[in-house]
């Protein structure tokens, strides 16, 4: 798949969708997006002298930074899906020193394969959930004993 297609994908499409999941690259290659705009954002700042060093204030870094809350928090949400944790495991970060460690090591986890509690994987939609599985299962064993 296209690396911009995912992060214009992100921005646009999926800009507030908290529901489903989010692959590996999807989720690092949009961090690495929002990083480079901030970084961008500084240049513009000292280009165009909008910053403040003794506030701690730059403009165009604010204003990216901003903008893209919302889309790196549902990519984000979406990645933890993708290896079947709730969204709730965000709050993580705000633990002190450890959050940040624990929230990398989550980011960087293998998604489920298959269908997992937040929806299909779209790179193996053949292979199904637990549920799905044992569904079919003890419908199988249902057939036998009818027969």
């Amino acid at each position: 798949m296209n690396v911009i297609f995912l992060v214009l994908e992100c921005i646009t499409k999926k800009y507030a969708t908290f529901s489903g999941r989010a692959n590996r690259m999807e989720y690092w290659l949009f961090f690495l997006f929002y990083i480079l705009m901030i970084f961008i954002g500084a240049l513009i700042d000292y280009l165009l002298g909008t910053y403040d060093l003794e506030g701690e204030f730059f403009l165009f870094v604010l204003i990216f930074s901003i903008l893209l809350t919302i889309p790196l928090l549902s990519v984000h949400i979406r990645r933890l899906h993708d290896i079947n944790k709730s969204g709730y495991w965000w709050f993580i970060l705000f633990v002190p020193l450890i959050g940040y460690f624990w929230s990398i090591i989550l980011s960087c986890l293998p998604g489920t394969k298959g269908a997992n509690d937040f929806g299909s994987d779209d790179g193996n939609p053949d292979i199904t959930s637990k549920q799905q599985r044992l569904e079919d299962f003890v419908k199988r064993l249902e057939r036998l004993e009818q027969n």
